[in-house]
């Protein structure tokens, strides 16, 4: 068995310039093999990343990939009220003006962070399950192996595991597993989620020259 020297880059939060910086950091450590790991809306932004970037990786692991914008219609009954709010306050030169409400009930938003993200056939709009959009490009893309993994406790959504195996039409290899019992945040779960994960690992650090 080859040697596991590999790096995980975990997005969750990251943009693409960030990005970037941590994977040029991992290259200047001595790391060849790096493999980007996001979860939730993490996976959106390195799915969006990779298709902008096609990053020098050996593989992308997804955790609880959501279709972003499906989520968001099916959650916030104020949706197109507050979608012309944004598009409003960007068209009066006030890109960074708060929305007036929260959004889904906890965060403050930029008029111009909520428009980016959640109008239709956005850059985030890129796991499209919930809907009939046939933007799959981004996901299309990827060419090196992909794991995705999702909790039993999830909602529906979370659970079109065959959909996006069938869509990322370019991989090398794609890989699809349920941790039954599991929720968002795979509480109680660590460890059968890091066993899967590093079996994965081993499994293309074994195959990939």
């Amino acid at each position: 068995m080859k040697s596991l020297k590999i790096v995980f880059l975990i997005l969750i939060w990251l943009f693409i310039f960030d990005i970037d910086l941590a994977i040029n950091k991992a290259k200047e450590l001595g790391y060849k093999r790096i493999i980007l790991m996001g979860h939730s809306f993490g996976c959106n932004k390195l799915i969006y990343y990779y298709y902008k970037k096609k990053p020098e990786i050996i593989g992308v692991v997804l955790l609880s990939a959501p279709d972003m914008v499906g989520l968001h219609l099916s959650y916030e009954k104020d949706y197109s009220k507050l979608l012309k709010e944004a598009k409003e306050n960007i068209g009066r030169g006030n890109p960074t003006k708060l929305l007036s409400k929260l959004i889904e009930n906890y965060m403050y938003m930029s008029s111009q962070t909520y428009y980016n993200w959640y109008k239709k056939n956005s850059n985030l709009d890129n796991l499209p399950v919930m809907g009939n959009s046939d933007n799959w490009c981004q996901l299309e893309s990827i060419t090196v192996p992909v794991l995705t993994i999702s909790g039993s406790k999830e909602e529906d959504n979370y659970h079109k595991l065959d959909l996006l195996k069938e869509k990322a039409k370019n991989t090398l290899s794609f890989e699809c597993k349920i941790i039954e019992g599991a929720n968002h945040f795979y509480d109680n779960k660590e460890n059968e989620l890091a066993s899967i994960v590093l079996n994965w690992i081993i499994q293309i650090n074994n195959y990939i020259k």
